[in-house]
């Protein structure tokens, strides 16, 4: 979940406070004594390996690239250019 939310937001700050949350998750895990080191590496990788896999579908099904960026600031419904302004 931090992990797309960390892609999907444009705003570095908030993405860098979803990866510090995760770490912290992590590292919770561990430090609780609920798994041991290698689930959680083994589960975070799986975990970001999946998310990047499923970002880049919903970009490319959305037709874009997912270096083209992620939110877009368009309405969403309305085409671009066809609001007349002298209405």
């Amino acid at each position: 979940m931090f992990c797309f939310l960390a892609l999907a937001l444009r705003n570095k700050t908030l993405a860098a406070v979803a990866f510090v949350l995760a770490l912290t998750a992590a590292w919770s895990r561990i430090y609780l004594a609920q798994h041991f080191f290698e689930d959680v590496y083994i589960g975070s990788i799986i975990g970001t390996g999946s998310c990047l896999a499923i970002f880049t579908a919903f970009e490319l099904i959305k037709g874009r690239t997912p270096s083209s960026g992620c939110i877009s600031n368009q309405a969403p419904g309305i085409p671009t250019g066809t609001l007349n302004a002298t209405a």
